[in-house]
């Protein structure tokens, strides 16, 4: 298969794929006739937790999220017990759908569809079956049996939860008895202590009427240390004075003398003032007011001193009541503690038993409410078309398949004969132009018939596609770039020689001066079909240095020329691959408008490459159903490797139907390899004596 993708090699057999294709698709239509089409009963259904009375939620009765609930649910549906219940019932004894099955609960767990839908949350119960009254039916068993299953469920999951919270219940009421006992023996033992926080709790009270005097005190104390530092700076630069206040006395003022005192002594000492503007400073009057103020500055900072002792004395005594209280109140917060624990037990327990009243007042609720919420949304009905066979997704099934089977089949094809059979798969494969199609045609034919078709019957199919050929070379290059062009083919009988001679005389026709060389040394060929002698020929030429022109024989078509063969040589490759075989070319390419190399095969010998390496073009043939696509690839690459410029390839003897004007000229592209068959009919085609090639040597202008 070469390097070609699949497209190309389904596209090269693509015959082969429609027709598998549409045996896929006749299969696919007479399954469409012949199979019973099969219903799907389905019914719908809303599945919610029941809700008591109380509009509280029942207890241990379908507990989980939404989601799980539906799924559990619809698993459940499915489940053993329900499908027993379903099998058990009357209505299945005589049902078509299980006749012939051998265990009827894996049959339903099987066929039985329950989905929970994703957008309203319904349940959807379904069954397919081509006995869709009984499948409507099963359905409907489904969901009464899922029914009463859920009925009987709930009654045994209440009165079971209902013994639970019964004894939970009267354990609950015995601890809370236990409870009470507790919390009054606790008090009966502390009767002196109040542990409700209120204004009863004397110790609670004392402590805090302490810790306010203690900080009374504290404040006074600070404010009479700061008075008596106030007044102390009064004497504190009077040496005398600061010797009486260290000598100690003095009494406390009451805070009225306080007043009086600080108001005598403001008094005075404006007096002082006004005195000392009259008197010197030892004046009697002066010394005598100084005295007084003097001791009264003292005796106002020995009341201020004693004042802030006594404050001090009654701070730390309160320091000292407090400290005793808080240990009192330390004490009884620890029993408060305890008791506040014994209150917190007994409200726990007291809620938990009205929790349990709740709940039993919701069980018994729910025994009474009956089942499980289960609402028939949709009835069990069958949908009107069937879902088996869908017609087209069984064709489309089928074109697919077939597509692919016949793809399969083509490349199986490519793998097990790589022959070539159509222009299309000729230019996929290796890659070139097609320059033309020659058709085949039923019978026996000389290589004489053969290798005039063109002159023999004009207007045959044949001699259209070899001018079909000429025109392709005519107009596929410039002018003057295709002077001489090789003719080869990968093996032999592929029709080389044919083409050669036959594209020879269509160029003549044209009007051009075209001399066909056989430089097949091997087998050659064209001096049969021109009937001339091999004598003297290209070999001759080569070989010995003979005169060209004495190779060279006339022919009845005008402008038409052919050099044969000539003797056999021994080593064919190395007489070509000389120096005088691109002198003789170039000379010859020069005198004929075209020159026409007829070569061995490119698979046998290198001869086609040695000569296409020096020659302008070269054309490869192929003959249909017969040559290799490999061959041809390596054909094609060893012709590259040289340097040959290969304009395209023309494909032989292609399957197909054309008339004859000759009265029995079919198949005048026959190979080279039939001739031996051929010789005998000869005589029978060629009954015109001027078909005849002239022989003789010398080249006709």
């Amino acid at each position: 298969m070469g390097d070609d993708s699949l497209i190309q090699i389904v596209w090269r057999q693509r015959a082969l794929v429609g027709l598998v294709t549409a045996a896929v698709l006749l299969i696919a239509g007479v399954y469409l006739l012949i199979a019973s089409p099969v219903y799907t009963a389905a019914s719908r259904i809303q599945v919610a937790r029941a809700v008591p009375i109380s509009d509280r939620q029942p207890v241990a009765v379908d507990s989980g999220n939404s989601d799980t609930f539906l799924y559990q649910e619809a698993e459940l549906i499915k489940s053993v017990p329900i499908l027993s219940m379903v099998l058990g019932g009357p209505s299945v004894e005589d049902m078509q759908i299980l006749e012939g099955v051998d265990r009827p609960m894996a049959f339903l767990k099987r066929e039985l569809d329950v989905e929970v839908g994703k957008k309203d949350g319904l349940i959807s119960i379904s069954l397919s079956s081509k006995y869709k009254d009984e499948a409507k039916q099963l359905v409907d068993d489904v969901v009464e049996s899922y029914k009463a299953f859920k009925a009987k469920q709930r009654r045994e999951t209440a009165s079971g939860v209902m013994a639970v919270l019964e004894k939970d219940k009267e354990k609950t009421d015995a601890l809370l008895a236990s409870k009470y006992d507790d919390n009054l023996k606790f008090k009966q033992d502390n009767n002196t202590l109040s542990f409700d926080g209120d204004k009863s709790n004397y110790i609670m009270q004392r402590a805090n009427s302490m810790a306010d005097a203690l900080t009374t005190a504290h404040i006074d104390a600070i404010n009479l240390k700061t008075a008596y530092d106030a007044a102390l700076k009064s004497i504190v630069n009077d040496d005398q004075a600061m010797k009486d206040l260290d000598k100690g006395g003095g009494v406390i003022l009451s805070q009225q003398d306080e007043d009086l005192l600080r108001a005598e002594l403001f008094s005075r000492q404006q007096e002082l003032a006004e005195r000392k503007r009259i008197y010197l400073p030892d004046h009697p009057i002066i010394k005598a007011l100084e005295a007084r103020i003097e001791q009264e500055n003292v005796a106002y900072v020995a009341s201020a001193k004693l004042r802030w002792e006594a404050a001090q004395q009654q701070e730390t005594e309160l320091q000292k009541s407090f400290d005793d209280q808080q240990k009192l109140a330390m004490d009884m917060s620890k029993k408060a503690a305890e008791y506040s624990r014994l209150q917190n037990d007994i409200t726990q327990l007291q809620k938990h038993s009205d929790d349990l009243d709740t709940r039993i007042k919701d069980v018994t609720l729910t025994l009474d409410s009956g089942a499980m919420n289960i609402t028939v949304i949709d009835e069990a009905n069958w949908e009107d078309q069937p879902i088996r066979p869908q017609k087209m997704q069984v064709l489309g099934i089928a074109l697919c398949l077939g597509l692919l089977l016949g793809s399969v089949c083509a490349v199986g094809r490519e793998w097990y004969d790589p022959r070539l059979r159509s222009e299309t798969e000729v230019k996929t494969a290796i890659g070139v132009p097609v320059l033309g199609a020659i058709p085949h045609f039923p019978g026996a034919n000389s290589p004489e018939a053969l290798g005039w078709a063109v002159h023999l019957d004009p207007q045959s199919e044949a001699a259209e596609a070899y001018r079909t050929v000429r025109t392709s070379l005519q107009f596929g290059v410039a002018d003057g770039e295709a002077r001489t062009i090789v003719v080869t083919s990968p093996s032999p009988r592929d029709g080389k020689s044919t083409l050669s001679s036959n594209l020879a005389i269509a160029m003549a026709k044209a009007g051009k001066t075209v001399l066909i060389i056989d430089s097949d040394f091997r087998s050659p060929s064209q001096h049969r079909i021109f009937g001339v002698s091999g004598e003297v020929g290209f070999s001759s030429v080569l070989e010995s240095g003979e005169v060209v022109d004495r190779a060279i024989r006339r022919t009845t078509i005008e402008g038409l020329h052919v050099m044969p063969a000539g003797p056999a040589v021994g080593s064919p490759s190395e007489l070509l691959n000389s120096a005088a075989l691109n002198e003789i070319l170039d000379g010859l390419a020069k005198q004929y408008d075209h020159v026409v190399i007829d070569t061995p095969p490119v698979s046998r010998v290198d001869d086609a490459r040695i000569v296409a390496a020096s020659c302008d073009a070269t054309i490869l043939v192929l003959r249909a159903d017969k040559s290799n696509r490999k061959l041809a690839e390596e054909s094609r690459d060893r012709l590259m490797a040289v340097g040959a410029r290969i304009l395209g390839v023309v494909l032989n003897d292609i399957s197909g139907t054309g008339g004859s004007g000759l009265g029995g000229l079919p198949g005048l592209l026959r190979s080279e390899g039939r001739e031996s068959e051929q010789q005998n009919s000869a005589d029978d085609v060629l009954h015109h004596a001027s078909v005849r090639p002239v022989t003789g040597s010398g080249r006709m202008m």
